[in-house]
């Protein structure tokens, strides 16, 4: 079991990195059904063995290449690792998960390569580890019986809330004094917490990182991670939808960016927070960022409605609602890659 705090090492010759990624992938594709680790290459999927790192560390490469393949492989991986924990029936082997990361966790501190937020979390990885494999925590936690029980709360473990955002999010844990209250019921959901957490952290490092650009730069590495823009994964997102279509496409958006869609069709003019919603929504579906200035344009030239929050006129503010939009697709001011909110925010 591993939660990938150290990368692999050694050599590995370039069929088995192709192998080992291929096969992450075809797996991949079956977490929404009933998957089957034994059917897609055993040896790559071994759990913490030297591929099945090899594996997971190069997918992590594509995701920093490709921030559109980012959270599908932080979601994937995430439902391995919950799988994996689903299919210890003893507790022996969950507190050998736990030592070994624990030991992991000790080890990439004492190499004094971590960034602030990444010792930031190991410290909490060690804190909340080390509670766990009290004997007082393990012997009632790991035995058969309370693995198989949802609804016990007799031990509880205060996590600092950052580590633990996709249960704050969800309302699934109550918030004392900056700490997430963690009963033993849901030490499951704590450990994915924490290795989403740890992901998302991790791989916002990575642009930072000299050796990471270094291996980007590869060819081997390039051809690879190919595979992956190559996949149904990046073209799923990677649709184009044409200016003309749509009012016609508008029927299948998200009804928040619907009734955007609409209002703005009523009203002609949008408040700024909404016209910045709608059109990374736009940009994120698909529509290019010409056809996107004439969406804008065509409806800022028409005279707004009585009650419409904004006023201005695309004649009089073209150079600035220009501008806002390449922005917007990374062309302007800091070029950032700026992505749709999800719906939790709107929510």
């Amino acid at each position: 079991m591993a939660l990938y705090f150290k990368p692999p090492r050694g050599i590995i010759s370039y069929p088995a990195l192709q192998n080992c990624v291929e096969e992450r992938l075809k797996f991949f594709k079956t977490l929404s059904q009933t998957p089957d680790i034994t059917s897609y290459g055993i040896e790559y999927l071994y759990e913490d063995s030297a591929l099945d790192r090899a594996g997971h560390f190069t997918l992590r490469l594509a995701a920093v290449k490709d921030s559109r393949f980012l959270p599908l492989f932080i979601d994937y991986e995430t439902r391995l690792l919950k799988l994996r924990l689903n299919s210890y029936k003893n507790g022996n082997s969950l507190l050998a998960f736990l030592k070994n990361q624990l030991r992991h966790a000790k080890e990439c501190l004492s190499e004094g390569l971590c960034s602030d937020k990444i010792i930031g979390l190991f410290n909490a990885v060690i804190n909340i580890f080390a509670k766990m494999l009290s004997k007082s925590y393990r012997s009632h936690v790991f035995n058969e019986t309370h693995i198989s029980d949802d609804k016990c709360k007799i031990f509880m473990l205060n996590v600092p809330f950052q580590y633990c955002t996709t249960l704050v999010t969800k309302r699934k844990v109550n918030l004392k004094n900056g700490y997430v209250q963690i009963t033993c019921e849901k030490w499951l959901d704590l450990m994915l917490a924490i290795f989403y957490t740890y992901m998302k952290i991790a791989v916002n490092e990575m642009h930072y990182s000299k050796n990471v650009q270094v291996a980007l730069a590869d060819e081997r590495i390039k051809s690879i991670i190919a595979l992956v823009c190559a996949d149904d994964y990046v073209k799923v997102t990677s649709s184009v939808i044409l200016l003309s279509h749509i009012d016609s496409e508008s029927k299948f958006f998200p009804l928040c960016m619907q009734n955007l869609h609409n209002v703005l069709k009523k009203k002609h003019r949008l408040a700024h927070e909404e016209r910045f919603n709608l059109s990374l929504f736009l940009k994120d579906i698909g529509v290019s960022l010409d056809d996107s200035i004439i969406y804008w344009k065509s409806e800022y030239s028409k005279e707004h409605s009585e009650c419409a929050q904004c006023l201005h006129k695309w004649e009089v503010n073209e150079k600035r609602y220009v501008y806002s939009i390449r922005h917007m697709y990374g062309l302007e001011g800091g070029r950032r890659n700026y992505k749709t909110r999800s719906c939790s925010y709107f929510q």
